[in-house]
């Protein structure tokens, strides 16, 4: 089935998502392809028409110190998830416009569309991401990714994830301050790394998530992990700065040069890969 703009006053035989609204065909943009993709649709598995196909793996070893306090709360939680869908709305171009994804899921994926990425922010953490464009390359039936992802080369520090793998590290029982949050204060500072962690991939990358809440304030704080990518399309990751969906990258290609944001900036400099600031691209990007 398609989703289509209802105006009683025109009949509508379209075959694309939205592809009937007097908007679209006033404006120059191109109406995506429709190809053939794998969904599991509440737990039914099944082939639906979309513009990307869309493969998610995710990893995150939870420590079980939380889950035994609440148990019930807990009953559900699992540490290797495995999603097969169909785009949304907001993910069906080349690139992703959709800033209503939770954090820290949305760093994850806010890149670029014919591509499989493999982001890590701890050792006992990865989120591997793909969108393609070909009949069924989502298929969970193969061991394969879409594009399959060439072995790490550098190693990176973390931050991020630290407080989901050791509950008890940043517990303070003298005080009425969520454990997590006082692991959430520790990331503020853009210096900040976790001790007896780290990633390897093909990249070094702070993230910043901006204006975050913490107790009685508002913060910005620093994840901090590694991306390895096979990517096929267009657009590609730059090393230095980039702006993409309302988040900061700092992205680099050396061991351990994601210490700080001055050090990915030197670090990208020094490299042999052009530097790319397209934080004046978001403009642009909003318009696809």
């Amino acid at each position: 089935s398609i989703k289509c703009y209802h105006d009683p006053t025109v009949e509508n035989n379209s075959t694309t998502d939205f592809c009937n609204t007097i908007h679209l065909y006033r404006s120059n943009v191109t109406i995506l392809p429709i190809v053939e993709c794998k969904a599991v649709n509440q737990l039914v598995y099944e082939t639906r028409g979309c513009n990307k196909c869309i493969r998610t793996i995710s990893y995150l070893k939870h420590d079980d110190y939380e889950l035994n306090k609440f148990p019930n709360t807990g009953a559900n939680v699992k540490d290797l998830l495995e999603n097969i869908q169909c785009n949304l709305r907001e993910d069906s171009g080349d690139f992703v416009l959709d800033s209503s994804v939770y954090m820290p899921e949305r760093l994850y994926r806010n890149f670029f569309g014919e591509a499989c990425y493999n982001f890590s922010m701890h050792q006992h953490h990865y989120f591997i991401h793909c969108r393609c464009n070909s009949t069924n390359c989502n298929s969970p039936e193969t061991p394969n990714l879409p594009y399959p992802i060439a072995p790490p080369r550098i190693k990176c520090f973390t931050s991020g994830y630290d407080v989901d793998v050791n509950n008890k590290r940043y517990e303070d029982l003298t005080t009425k301050i969520w454990y997590k949050d006082n692991y959430r204060m520790l990331m503020t500072n853009v210096s900040y790394v976790d001790d007896d962690s780290e990633c390897q991939g093909h990249y070094c990358v702070i993230a910043v998530h901006e204006g975050i809440r913490i107790t009685d304030g508002f913060f910005d704080i620093y994840y901090k992990g590694c991306i390895s990518a096979n990517e096929q399309g267009p657009q590609k990751l730059a090393l230095g700065y980039s702006y993409l969906n309302d988040v900061r990258y700092y992205i680099c290609n050396e061991d351990y040069c994601n210490a700080d944001i001055e050090t990915v900036l030197e670090s990208a400099r020094n490299s042999s890969i052009d530097v790319q600031d397209n934080s004046s691209e978001r403009q642009k990007i909003w318009m696809f």
